[in-house]
């Protein structure tokens, strides 16, 4: 039941692309929105990660490479070079309804040892 997850992560790597397009027009237009209610901080640093202003823009600030997968209906994001991870959601994707608890063992194995950064 393993899936070919590159379709998904062209799609998300597309929709950061336009994300950051869309959210330096908008610098440009209106100004800054750090003076708006929510205060949205783009590449916001936890640990060895920067966390961008959506679900999924997870990116080492090493340049490392990152994975993104789930444990059951959890989902985070490991940089298996810096041997980290990071909890980014829950139930956010519905893809982990279709893994089983095979996947899910094998996913939390893949991290064993490795630091968890809390945010």
């Amino acid at each position: 039941m393993d899936h070919d997850r590159r379709p998904v992560l062209r799609l998300l790597s597309g929709v950061k692309c336009l994300v950051r397009r869309l959210s330096s027009i908008l610098t440009a237009v209106t100004g800054p929105l750090s003076g708006m209610p929510g205060n949205i901080e783009v590449n916001r640093v936890v640990g060895n990660f920067l966390t961008g202003d959506f679900f999924g823009d997870v990116e080492c600030r090493h340049g490392h490479p990152v994975r993104l997968f789930n444990i059951g209906r959890g989902h985070f994001v490991a940089c298996d070079s810096c041997r980290t991870f990071l909890h980014v959601g829950s139930n956010l994707m519905s893809n982990w309804r279709e893994e089983t608890e095979d996947i899910w063992r094998r996913n939390s194995q893949s991290i064993s040892g490795y630091r968890f950064i809390e945010w």
